[in-house]
């Protein structure tokens, strides 16, 4: 069974239907069917490990061995180091062809995420070895982390004896002998470090960003210090190419961010926002 990814997951489950839910899978699999390991790292956006729960359900189905497997669904909690392990029984060859589990994910925060577990077969295909074969997983452990574009770590343990002279082994570090390619620097438009504030009067603010706008750039004013981008969402205030721009408070608490960015397709932004923090009633001036 090889767990494709693992989702980030928020909300809360009844322990009393966790205890119901397990109680029904472990009945359906008392039966000695053999079963697979799935495991794998939860963590949530900010890179912290995940907790909650995660609930699997499958149908009804034989195995490749005659075993009959009832339908039914089992919940398990994931440990507080974010550690995720599920026993299922395995499915490749079963019948009916292409059954997969579902899961869903449900972290303590209240997201939930819905994913499909295939069989635990890897098919291998290297004609250059005359290879072409079909290898049993007996464990996948998965480590996921929030990044863009996304990174997966993946550490697979075969069941067939001779598939362990294929496995391929890898380090985080780096040989000291070894040719790498040079690192491509990213571009960055200038930090705004002689933005100010220039005047503020009712709801609104006057900045100077302390810069000239570059050809085709601007200037670019959002509510959350993350993702700027050319689109269009709810936490863009404006965008101009002014060096001295007007905008409107909605809060006493309000907090704008702003970045420089250039005329590229996409366009290329400031590394750092300047950030702008009020505790200031509305109505008031500076």
């Amino acid at each position: 069974m090889s767990l494709i990814r693992i989702g980030y997951i928020r909300a809360v489950i009844a322990l009393g239907a966790c205890l119901v839910w397990m109680a029904l899978a472990l009945a359906a699999l008392a039966q000695g069917v053999s079963t697979t390991t799935v495991q794998g790292t939860v963590y949530e956006a900010n890179g912290t490990p995940g907790s909650g729960t995660v609930q699997v359900s499958w149908p009804a189905f034989t195995t490749a061995s005659n075993q009959t497997v009832a339908a039914g669904k089992i919940a398990t909690n994931i440990g507080a180091d974010g550690f995720l392990s599920v026993n299922l029984a395995p499915n490749l060859g079963s019948s009916p062809a292409g059954l997969y589990y579902t899961v869903v994910y449900h972290l303590s925060d209240g997201t939930t995420s819905t994913e499909y577990w295939p069989g635990d077969a890897l098919e291998l295909n290297a004609p250059s070895a005359s290879l072409n074969a079909q290898v049993i997983v007996r464990a996948v452990k998965v480590t996921y982390a929030a990044s863009c574009p996304d990174f997966v770590q993946y550490a697979i343990s075969f069941a067939n004896d001779w598939a362990d002279d294929l496995a391929i082994k890898t380090s985080a570090a780096v040989p000291a002998d070894a040719w790498l390619p040079a690192a491509i620097a990213p571009a960055y438009s200038p930090n705004l470090n002689g933005l100010s504030i220039t005047s503020m009067s009712g709801n609104n603010v006057t900045i100077n960003t302390g810069a000239a706008a570059p050809d085709g750039g601007g200037f670019e004013i959002r509510r959350r210090d993350n993702c700027f981008l050319a689109g269009e969402d709810s936490d863009l205030v404006m965008r101009g190419s002014q060096q001295t721009m007007t905008f409107s408070r909605i809060s006493a608490s309000d907090r704008f961010y702003i970045r420089m960015h250039d005329g590229s397709n996409p366009p290329n932004y400031s590394e750092f926002s300047a950030a702008l923090i009020f505790n200031l009633p509305l109505n008031s001036g500076q």
